[in-house]
Protein backbone atom coordinates (compact mmCIF):
# COMPACT_ATOMS: atom_id res chain seq x y z
CA UNK A 1 0.00 0.00 0.00
CA UNK A 2 2.02 2.89 -0.90
CA UNK A 3 0.27 6.33 0.76
CA UNK A 4 -0.27 9.20 -1.52
CA UNK A 5 2.00 12.46 -1.06
CA UNK A 6 -0.65 14.13 0.32
CA UNK A 7 -1.47 12.10 3.66
CA UNK A 8 0.20 14.88 5.49
CA UNK A 9 -2.62 16.97 4.83
CA UNK A 10 -4.82 14.78 6.69
CA UNK A 11 -3.11 15.36 9.77
CA UNK A 12 -4.42 17.86 11.86
CA UNK A 13 -2.36 20.79 12.56
CA UNK A 14 -2.76 20.90 16.30
CA UNK A 15 -0.16 17.23 16.52
CA UNK A 16 1.91 19.21 14.52
CA UNK A 17 4.32 19.61 17.70
CA UNK A 18 4.43 15.98 18.80
CA UNK A 19 5.25 14.00 15.75
CA UNK A 20 8.98 14.04 15.97
CA UNK A 21 9.13 13.68 19.65
CA UNK A 22 9.53 10.47 21.57
CA UNK A 23 7.26 10.02 24.67
CA UNK A 24 10.16 7.97 26.54
CA UNK A 25 12.21 11.32 26.38
CA UNK A 26 10.00 13.70 27.95
CA UNK A 27 11.02 14.46 31.89
CA UNK A 28 7.76 15.78 32.14
CA UNK A 29 5.72 12.58 31.45
CA UNK A 30 2.92 11.76 33.43
CA UNK A 31 1.37 8.93 32.08
CA UNK A 32 0.61 6.06 34.45
CA UNK A 33 3.33 3.48 34.34
CA UNK A 34 6.06 6.35 34.21
CA UNK A 35 4.44 7.82 37.29
CA UNK A 36 4.60 4.63 38.78
CA UNK A 37 7.82 3.74 38.45
CA UNK A 38 9.12 7.31 39.67
CA UNK A 39 6.77 6.22 42.69
CA UNK A 40 8.54 2.81 43.39
CA UNK A 41 11.66 4.48 42.92
CA UNK A 42 11.62 7.20 45.47
CA UNK A 43 9.66 5.07 47.97
CA UNK A 44 12.51 2.01 47.79
CA UNK A 45 15.12 5.57 48.30
CA UNK A 46 13.17 6.83 51.03
CA UNK A 47 12.13 3.61 53.00
CA UNK A 48 15.40 1.22 51.81
CA UNK A 49 15.28 -2.44 50.87
CA UNK A 50 14.33 -3.91 53.96
CA UNK A 51 10.74 -2.56 54.14
CA UNK A 52 10.25 -2.71 50.24
CA UNK A 53 11.75 -6.07 48.95
CA UNK A 54 9.87 -8.63 50.76
CA UNK A 55 6.74 -6.81 49.62
CA UNK A 56 7.83 -6.09 46.25
CA UNK A 57 9.29 -9.95 45.73
CA UNK A 58 5.58 -11.05 46.65
CA UNK A 59 3.93 -10.05 43.35
CA UNK A 60 7.01 -9.97 40.93
CA UNK A 61 8.12 -13.39 40.92
CA UNK A 62 4.45 -14.25 39.44
CA UNK A 63 4.63 -11.08 36.92
CA UNK A 64 7.95 -12.06 35.38
CA UNK A 65 6.61 -16.03 35.39
CA UNK A 66 3.51 -14.82 33.66
CA UNK A 67 2.36 -15.60 29.45
CA UNK A 68 1.24 -11.95 29.41
CA UNK A 69 4.51 -10.06 27.73
CA UNK A 70 2.96 -6.66 29.59
CA UNK A 71 3.18 -8.38 33.23
CA UNK A 72 6.68 -9.71 32.15
CA UNK A 73 7.58 -6.37 31.55
CA UNK A 74 6.16 -4.89 34.60
CA UNK A 75 8.18 -6.80 36.32
CA UNK A 76 11.60 -6.20 35.02
CA UNK A 77 10.63 -2.43 35.60
CA UNK A 78 10.04 -2.92 38.78
CA UNK A 79 12.96 -4.55 39.45
CA UNK A 80 14.82 -1.72 37.45
CA UNK A 81 12.93 1.15 39.64
CA UNK A 82 13.41 -0.22 43.35
CA UNK A 83 17.09 -1.33 42.38
CA UNK A 84 18.50 2.19 43.50
CA UNK A 85 17.16 2.20 46.96
CA UNK A 86 17.51 -1.37 47.05
CA UNK A 87 20.89 -1.80 45.95
CA UNK A 88 22.67 -2.49 50.01
CA UNK A 89 19.90 -5.54 50.84
CA UNK A 90 20.23 -7.37 47.08
CA UNK A 91 23.84 -7.59 47.70
CA UNK A 92 23.21 -9.69 50.46
CA UNK A 93 24.79 -12.85 50.43
CA UNK A 94 20.81 -14.20 50.04
CA UNK A 95 20.29 -12.89 47.44
CA UNK A 96 23.22 -13.50 45.45
CA UNK A 97 22.60 -17.01 45.59
CA UNK A 98 19.10 -16.81 44.25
Amino acid sequence: MVLSPNFASFVPKSVDPFLPHQPADDPTDDTYPHVYEQALDRLACAVGGKAVLPAAFQHIPGMLASHDWKLRHAGLMAIASVAEGTSKVIALPRFKSA
